[in-house]
């Protein structure tokens, strides 16, 4: 079944609720970091400091996190929490090596549009 605004992307994934919990970035773009927001809010969360503070940073480990086949910046070292639907998950991402959890037990990846919809 699809949906009809956007025929290859599945029904159930576009009507999905996603609330990102917390977002850690220890590596980008071949750097160290030690990026870790937690707590966020299901609603808006702002992001804001200087220049150079880790804002597009954190945008960009957020496309990690939830197309990890899809980013272009090196061998990210990238951790996330959220929940998709009500259900907890948790995405590990070291380079090429993804470890999804899905309610405490190891998962395939869950359902995700296609990435140009993000």
């Amino acid at each position: 079944m699809t949906n009809a605004s956007s025929p290859d992307m599945p029904t159930a994934t576009a009507d999905a609720a996603l609330h990102v919990r917390r977002l850690a970035v220890q590596r980008m773009y071949g750097r160290s970091f030690g990026l870790d927001v937690d707590g966020l809010d299901p609603g808006v969360n702002v992001i804001a400091g200087p220049n150079g503070s880790g804002q597009t940073t954190l945008a960009r480990a957020g496309t990690v996190l939830l197309w990890p086949e899809a980013h272009g910046w090196g061998r990210p070292l990238v951790e996330g929490v959220f929940r998709l639907d009500g259900e907890p998950w948790r995405v590990d991402v070291a380079g090429r090596r993804v470890q999804h959890q899905k309610d405490g037990v190891p998962a395939c990846a869950p359902s995700m549009p296609p990435h140009r919809h993000r």
